[in-house]
Protein backbone atom coordinates (compact mmCIF):
# COMPACT_ATOMS: atom_id res chain seq x y z
CA UNK A 1 0.00 0.00 0.00
CA UNK A 2 2.93 2.31 0.72
CA UNK A 3 4.37 1.70 -2.75
CA UNK A 4 1.13 2.78 -4.42
CA UNK A 5 0.74 5.70 -2.00
CA UNK A 6 -2.52 4.34 -0.60
CA UNK A 7 -3.33 5.14 3.03
CA UNK A 8 -4.58 2.11 4.95
CA UNK A 9 -5.46 0.81 8.38
CA UNK A 10 -5.69 -2.85 9.39
CA UNK A 11 -8.47 -3.83 11.80
CA UNK A 12 -8.65 -7.34 13.23
CA UNK A 13 -12.20 -8.70 13.24
CA UNK A 14 -13.83 -12.12 13.38
CA UNK A 15 -13.69 -13.56 9.86
CA UNK A 16 -17.44 -13.52 9.20
CA UNK A 17 -17.80 -9.93 10.43
CA UNK A 18 -14.87 -8.78 8.26
CA UNK A 19 -16.48 -10.20 5.12
CA UNK A 20 -19.97 -8.92 5.95
CA UNK A 21 -18.59 -5.45 6.77
CA UNK A 22 -17.04 -5.26 3.30
CA UNK A 23 -20.31 -6.50 1.80
CA UNK A 24 -22.14 -3.68 3.60
CA UNK A 25 -19.55 -1.09 2.49
CA UNK A 26 -18.35 -0.42 6.05
CA UNK A 27 -14.79 -1.53 5.27
CA UNK A 28 -12.84 -1.56 2.01
CA UNK A 29 -11.35 -5.06 1.96
CA UNK A 30 -10.37 -8.23 3.82
CA UNK A 31 -7.47 -10.65 3.58
CA UNK A 32 -6.08 -13.13 3.04
CA UNK A 33 -8.84 -14.90 1.23
CA UNK A 34 -9.34 -17.52 -1.42
CA UNK A 35 -11.86 -17.01 -4.17
CA UNK A 36 -15.45 -18.12 -3.81
CA UNK A 37 -18.73 -17.30 -5.52
CA UNK A 38 -20.34 -15.62 -2.49
CA UNK A 39 -17.45 -13.19 -2.04
CA UNK A 40 -17.38 -12.45 -5.77
CA UNK A 41 -20.89 -10.97 -5.47
CA UNK A 42 -19.70 -7.96 -3.46
CA UNK A 43 -15.90 -7.86 -3.83
CA UNK A 44 -13.07 -8.50 -6.28
CA UNK A 45 -10.01 -10.59 -5.43
CA UNK A 46 -6.54 -9.20 -6.08
CA UNK A 47 -3.73 -11.15 -7.69
CA UNK A 48 -2.33 -13.99 -5.60
CA UNK A 49 0.24 -13.10 -2.99
CA UNK A 50 0.09 -16.26 -0.90
CA UNK A 51 -0.26 -19.81 -2.11
CA UNK A 52 -1.78 -21.99 0.57
CA UNK A 53 -1.94 -25.75 1.08
CA UNK A 54 -5.22 -27.29 2.18
CA UNK A 55 -4.71 -30.68 3.76
CA UNK A 56 -6.88 -33.26 5.41
CA UNK A 57 -5.80 -33.97 9.00
CA UNK A 58 -6.90 -37.02 10.98
CA UNK A 59 -5.97 -38.33 14.40
CA UNK A 60 -3.30 -41.00 13.85
CA UNK A 61 -5.59 -43.64 15.44
CA UNK A 62 -8.48 -42.94 13.04
CA UNK A 63 -9.02 -45.55 10.31
CA UNK A 64 -9.29 -43.38 7.21
CA UNK A 65 -11.82 -44.79 4.72
CA UNK A 66 -10.23 -46.03 1.53
CA UNK A 67 -13.00 -44.85 -0.79
CA UNK A 68 -13.93 -41.23 -1.44
CA UNK A 69 -17.64 -42.08 -1.15
CA UNK A 70 -17.11 -43.58 2.30
CA UNK A 71 -14.94 -40.64 3.36
CA UNK A 72 -17.66 -38.18 2.29
CA UNK A 73 -20.46 -40.16 3.95
CA UNK A 74 -18.95 -41.53 7.15
CA UNK A 75 -16.16 -39.23 8.33
CA UNK A 76 -17.13 -36.49 10.80
CA UNK A 77 -15.27 -33.34 9.82
CA UNK A 78 -14.89 -30.15 11.79
CA UNK A 79 -14.58 -26.76 10.08
CA UNK A 80 -14.33 -23.11 11.13
CA UNK A 81 -17.43 -20.97 10.75
CA UNK A 82 -17.35 -18.71 7.65
CA UNK A 83 -14.18 -20.40 6.37
CA UNK A 84 -13.57 -21.37 2.77
CA UNK A 85 -12.68 -24.87 3.95
CA UNK A 86 -16.23 -25.21 5.38
CA UNK A 87 -17.60 -23.87 2.08
CA UNK A 88 -15.43 -26.34 0.14
CA UNK A 89 -16.58 -29.33 2.23
CA UNK A 90 -20.24 -28.40 1.68
CA UNK A 91 -19.74 -27.74 -2.04
CA UNK A 92 -18.03 -31.12 -2.44
CA UNK A 93 -20.90 -32.91 -0.67
CA UNK A 94 -19.22 -34.03 2.55
CA UNK A 95 -22.21 -35.22 4.59
CA UNK A 96 -20.99 -34.93 8.19
CA UNK A 97 -19.52 -31.50 8.91
CA UNK A 98 -19.79 -29.66 12.22
CA UNK A 99 -18.95 -25.99 12.42
CA UNK A 100 -16.89 -24.45 15.24
CA UNK A 101 -15.76 -20.89 15.95
CA UNK A 102 -11.96 -21.35 16.08
CA UNK A 103 -9.03 -23.40 14.84
CA UNK A 104 -8.11 -23.91 18.50
CA UNK A 105 -11.36 -25.83 19.06
CA UNK A 106 -10.82 -27.93 15.93
CA UNK A 107 -7.35 -29.03 17.03
CA UNK A 108 -8.58 -29.87 20.55
CA UNK A 109 -11.56 -31.84 19.22
CA UNK A 110 -9.42 -33.74 16.73
CA UNK A 111 -6.82 -34.53 19.38
CA UNK A 112 -9.58 -35.77 21.71
CA UNK A 113 -11.07 -37.80 18.81
CA UNK A 114 -14.43 -36.00 19.10
CA UNK A 115 -14.22 -35.37 15.34
CA UNK A 116 -12.59 -37.62 12.75
CA UNK A 117 -10.99 -35.07 10.49
CA UNK A 118 -10.30 -31.48 9.55
CA UNK A 119 -9.62 -30.09 6.09
CA UNK A 120 -7.67 -26.92 6.74
CA UNK A 121 -4.98 -24.46 5.74
CA UNK A 122 -1.63 -26.09 6.60
CA UNK A 123 -0.09 -22.95 8.08
CA UNK A 124 -3.07 -22.32 10.35
CA UNK A 125 -3.54 -25.92 11.47
CA UNK A 126 0.12 -26.71 12.08
CA UNK A 127 0.73 -23.42 13.94
CA UNK A 128 -2.25 -24.16 16.20
CA UNK A 129 -0.86 -27.64 16.90
CA UNK A 130 2.43 -26.02 18.00
CA UNK A 131 0.64 -23.41 20.12
CA UNK A 132 -1.38 -26.19 21.77
CA UNK A 133 1.89 -27.94 22.72
CA UNK A 134 0.93 -31.00 20.69
CA UNK A 135 3.02 -32.89 18.16
CA UNK A 136 2.17 -33.28 14.50
CA UNK A 137 3.02 -36.96 15.10
CA UNK A 138 -0.44 -37.25 16.71
CA UNK A 139 -2.01 -36.56 13.31
CA UNK A 140 -2.00 -37.96 9.80
CA UNK A 141 -1.76 -35.35 7.04
CA UNK A 142 -3.15 -36.05 3.57
CA UNK A 143 -2.59 -33.35 0.92
CA UNK A 144 -5.73 -32.08 -0.75
CA UNK A 145 -5.03 -28.98 -2.85
CA UNK A 146 -3.22 -25.66 -3.17
CA UNK A 147 -5.24 -22.46 -3.02
CA UNK A 148 -4.32 -18.97 -4.15
CA UNK A 149 -4.97 -16.19 -1.65
CA UNK A 150 -5.28 -12.48 -2.21
CA UNK A 151 -7.04 -9.43 -0.85
CA UNK A 152 -10.74 -9.01 -1.55
CA UNK A 153 -11.60 -5.35 -2.18
CA UNK A 154 -15.24 -4.33 -1.94
CA UNK A 155 -16.95 -3.28 -5.15
CA UNK A 156 -18.14 -0.11 -3.36
CA UNK A 157 -14.52 0.84 -2.64
CA UNK A 158 -13.35 -0.03 -6.16
CA UNK A 159 -16.13 2.07 -7.73
CA UNK A 160 -14.84 5.07 -5.76
CA UNK A 161 -11.19 4.34 -6.66
CA UNK A 162 -10.96 3.41 -10.36
CA UNK A 163 -7.57 2.04 -11.28
CA UNK A 164 -6.74 1.09 -7.67
CA UNK A 165 -6.88 -2.69 -8.21
CA UNK A 166 -4.64 -2.53 -11.29
CA UNK A 167 -2.04 -0.51 -9.31
CA UNK A 168 -2.31 -2.88 -6.34
CA UNK A 169 -1.95 -5.96 -8.56
CA UNK A 170 1.23 -4.61 -10.17
CA UNK A 171 2.90 -4.77 -6.75
CA UNK A 172 1.58 -8.10 -5.41
CA UNK A 173 4.49 -10.07 -6.90
CA UNK A 174 6.90 -8.16 -4.62
CA UNK A 175 4.89 -9.25 -1.56
CA UNK A 176 4.25 -12.83 -2.68
CA UNK A 177 4.71 -15.60 -0.12
CA UNK A 178 4.86 -19.18 -1.35
CA UNK A 179 4.23 -21.81 1.35
CA UNK A 180 6.64 -24.68 0.81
Amino acid sequence: MTRIDQPYRVIFLPWGRAQNSVKQGKYDGFFSASRNEWRDQFAVQSNTFIQQEWNFYYHNEYRIPTSVASLKSNTLFGARIHSNSAHWLAKNKFKKVKIFPTINELVKLLDARRIDGVMENALLFEEQVRQSHLSMDAFVKRPNMRIDLGVYFGKTFLAKHPGFLARFNRHTEECRFDYQ
